[in-house]
């Protein structure tokens, strides 16, 4: 069953990487799940363990989210072996789609810049909450860096140089969640340059009171994102501070 942590095209999640994240988003629910449950395979610091038991063959059709506790890519080049193992159980269940999401992607471009292909029916996504940078909430690459890394990903993508024109290349996916104040413009122009698949927005769901832009200021940036991709709405609502000045007037 979907909720707040999931999109509404999964219709699995699966995790087969234990270790502790290393972004310390100051808003992941994941984070707080752990400590609440005391989850002991997202809690070793510096080392990120393959469950090979979790790699099983999926139902034809099924939409799976990979690594929805932590980022895969979170600690690049220390864990290729295990990159490279979850890219061979993707590829052997062609009839599915994979969901990755990371905040690390200039990780999709070294690999295909290597020539390590990413199976086709990855769908390489990336979480990016503003075109503005927020340090303060997030040990991860910065967004701006995302955004340039996502961008140069479309562009090898499109070269044609590893999946040849007219053939099938994994989609691109980006997670505008939770949403972080932004310039409408810039993030809107940024975004189209990486012709993403879809796009998910939503509103931070663990009153976190994040640095967020008006709801009037969101829904205008949704409409301009549906004029060249669809956008998967989560949870859309007024911005804390607006919901507080209006219990104060």
């Amino acid at each position: 069953m979907n909720d707040n942590r999931m999109f509404p095209f999964i219709t699995r999640c699966v995790n087969p990487v234990g270790g502790k994240c290393p972004h310390e988003c100051v808003y992941c629910w994941a984070r707080d799940f752990v400590r609440r449950y005391n989850l002991k395979k997202y809690q070793e610091d510096l080392v990120y363990r393959l469950y090979e038991k979790e790699l099983r063959r999926v139902p034809k059709g099924s939409f799976i989210f990979v690594c929805d506790m932590l980022d895969l890519f979170g600690r690049g080049r220390i864990y290729l072996d295990i990159i490279y193992r979850i890219f061979e159980w993707i590829r052997d269940n062609p009839d599915s789609q994979f969901l990755l999401l990371t905040k690390n992607p200039q990780w999709y471009v070294e690999f295909i810049r290597m020539e390590d292909v990413i199976p086709s029916n990855a769908v390489l996504g990336c979480t990016i909450e503003s075109d503005v940078d927020y340090p303060e909430y997030s040990k991860a690459p910065k967004q701006s860096e995302r955004l340039f890394w996502m961008k140069e990903l479309r562009r090898e993508i499109g070269a044609g140089l590893i999946y040849p024109p007219h053939t099938t290349y994994p989609k691109i996916f980006i997670s505008i969640e939770p949403i972080l104040d932004f310039n409408l413009e810039r993030f809107v122009r940024e975004l189209a340059m990486i012709e993403p698949w879809a796009v998910a927005v939503g509103y931070d769901n663990y009153g976190h009171r994040l640095k967020e832009p008006t709801l009037d200021l969101t829904r205008k940036l949704i409409r301009e994102l549906r004029s060249f991709t669809r956008v998967y709405v989560k949870t859309l609502r007024k911005a804390w501070f607006e919901k507080y000045l209006e219990d104060q007037s």
